[in-house]
């Protein structure tokens, strides 16, 4: 049995809320070691870029954090 079986047995196990702890510990694994969905990426890019690409967003395009 590979390992995403077992984890996909075990995950049929765990109630709902349990479930979205999961979820949310496999985001912060992602973030942690870099791993991310290029589509996931790509639609939130494309879905925020009216919001980005507005004059008043120019604003912020120099910005340099200290």
């Amino acid at each position: 049995m590979s390992l995403a079986e077992l984890a996909y047995q075990e995950l049929q196990r765990l109630p709902q809320p349990i479930l979205q702890e999961v979820i949310d510990f496999i985001g912060y694994l992602e973030q942690k070691h870099g791993i991310y969905d290029a589509n996931v990426m790509l639609a939130q890019s494309e879905s925020l870029s009216k919001t980005w690409d507005t004059p008043e967003d120019d604003a912020w395009n120099d910005f340099k954090p200290v």
